[in-house]
């Protein structure tokens, strides 16, 4: 196993520099070193196509790094961390930027401001468009200079831990606050795997037997046939997709919310609890939210499904579900001392140049701007169509943003996943340039195109390049996006039952609201006999 780790984990240049640390740490302490190392080197990319290519060497690590730790005894809280340390670079890097940086300027202005400069100069080595030939020295030195300056800064009070994921029980547990936070992670091969859980009560590690790499592969393998083979959505039967969220049901969910105590509701006036699923491992690619023996739900109303029991939502990582929450308030905040009326942006795209036909994206959005339009300035886009410009200008200020068109996840470069506007041969607007942009009233993205919450490229599924993501890390604290094509038909009736939701006992618009009122959409549409390939696309990520 230690000759394995060793030749497939490693990058040659890394593997002969450090080669001893296989032959004087037991193995967990190894691979938690390799995972050290790993994010040094790969911070130590030119630009962002290099440091995909080195995350794509190292893919394997984090999960074997979380396997060892498992397996060595190590307390279910150095898991968790493990779990963090490998994944999700990109969001750790954005996140460190704009939120920890902001707590350290309010206490020490002049170490905030060394950060900023420094980063500041770092990206401008970095950046993709230009070829620094002869700087190599420099980089060396501005990494030798964060370093240093990373170490004073962690010697401050309060801010031991600086740009490092939490490592106190009781920081861990936080997280938890709003509900319980869930990791699943498949077993090598065909071994068993388990659930690693935060709880406000406590931190635990939870067996799964069935739950294996070689099991979830094989219904992933199956969800991919019955998406392919499914041309109409409104098929009554889904024989296939049923297959896999029963499975799912039984072999990981079930087992999590018994031992949670999240049972179903008893009383009609209970308050369904909110869970968040950390999209690691296969949780990227197998759909939890859905999970569930629907057919048997329908005719016996036993909560046997994870809708019925609890309110989903996916996050890449703790720190950017952190994040999220932060934004959130900060713009919760925001919203009820203005007196300014709140912008809403709607963008539709009813033709597309060489894509089908979207007949139901006009109506979809008049729908929409009748239950914003006595709170929200909406500012709609249909005829003529939205560009690129138009949309970004849009988004620096609305509140809401809700895109009806067409979107694709690119299969080779996440960052190249875009969504189709008017202008989008010229002008696509894509993941890499979302991502980098300052969205500072955005609440809710609503993405109404098909693949927004998908990284095709399996050695990059960790790090949470996708559409939906990308808003995120330009500081949307909600999205609602598709893991798969939807039927632009049955997004009306989803898009109107969501927005409907959204308002509280007062009839305004409650953006807070929004995981609730998916579920409480997506259950409507369920208990209707509506497909499973239609509602269980939908998913909310985020606050």
């Amino acid at each position: 196993m230690q000759n394995f780790t060793k030749d497939c984990l490693l990058p040659n240049r890394l593997r002969s520099a450090n080669i001893t640390v296989f032959d004087n740490f037991n193995y967990s302490d190894a691979m938690a070193t390799c995972i050290d190392l790993m994010n040094r080197f790969i911070s130590a990319g030119h630009d962002r196509a290099r440091q995909l290519s080195m995350i794509r060497n190292f893919s394997l690590a984090p999960l074997i790094t979380i396997h060892a730790a498992q397996a060595t005894g190590k307390e279910t809280i150095d898991v968790i961390n493990a779990v963090e340390k490998g994944r999700g670079i990109f969001w750790d890097r954005l996140i460190n930027r704009k939120s920890q940086v902001v707590a350290l300027a309010e206490k020490h202005e002049e170490l905030a401001s060394q950060y900023r400069d420094i980063r500041k100069r770092m990206g401008q080595i970095e950046q993709p468009d230009v070829f620094f030939k002869d700087q190599p020295q420099d980089k060396f030195l501005l990494k030798s200079e964060m370093n240093d300056l990373v170490i004073k800064i962690r010697q401050q009070n309060g801010f031991e831990d600086f740009l490092l994921p939490p490592i106190d029980p009781s920081k861990i547990q936080t997280y938890a606050s709003q509900g319980p936070v869930v990791m699943l992670v498949a077993g090598l091969g065909p071994n068993n795997g388990y659930a690693l859980v935060i709880s406000t009560d406590s931190v635990f590690s939870l067996n799964l037997v069935g739950y294996s790499q070689e099991a979830c592969k094989g219904k992933f393998d199956l969800l991919r046939l019955g998406l392919d083979q499914a041309s109409d959505f409104l098929a009554p039967t889904a024989d296939s997709l049923h297959q896999v969220l029963t499975w799912l049901w039984y072999v990981a969910a079930e087992p999590v919310l018994n031992k949670l105590g999240l049972v179903g509701s008893q009383s009609p006036s209970d308050v369904t609890p909110r869970l968040w699923w950390i999209t690691c491992n296969w949780v990227n690619r197998l759909p939890l939210h859905a999970a569930g023996d629907h057919l048997k739900r329908l005719k016996t109303n036993e909560p046997c499904t994870v809708m019925d029991r609890v309110i989903s939502s996916y996050s890449p990582t703790l720190k950017s579900l952190m994040y999220s929450r932060t934004r959130m308030e900060e713009l919760g905040k925001q919203s009820s001392t203005t007196t300014q009326p709140q912008n809403a942006l709607l963008a539709a795209m009813e033709e597309t140049i060489d894509r089908p036909k979207l007949d139901n994206a006009f109506q979809e959005v008049e729908r929409v701007k009748a239950i914003l339009e006595p709170q929200f300035q909406v500012s709609s886009f249909t005829n003529p169509p939205p560009t690129r410009e138009v949309v970004i200008k849009g988004l620096r200020k609305c509140t809401i943003a809700h895109l009806a068109c067409h979107g694709e996840a690119d299969p080779s470069d996440p960052l190249r996943s875009k969504i189709l506007l008017q202008d989008w041969g010229p002008k696509p607007l894509r993941v890499g340039f979302i991502m980098r942009m300052e969205m500072e009233n955005c609440q809710l993205a609503y993405l109404s195109a098909c693949e927004t919450a998908v990284s095709k490229d399996e050695q990059l599924a960790e790090e949470g390049l996708h559409i939906s993501g990308a808003f995120q890390m330009a500081g949307v604290p909600n999205t609602v996006a598709t893991w798969w094509e939807i039927n632009d038909q049955e997004a009306v009736p989803v898009v109107e039952e969501f927005y409907g939701r959204l308002k509280g006992e007062d009839g305004r618009i409650d953006v807070g609201r929004a995981a609730g009122a998916l579920r409480g959409a997506l259950l409507e549409m369920r208990d209707m006999g509506v497909s499973p390939f239609v509602w269980g696309s939908y998913v909310h990520s985020g606050a």
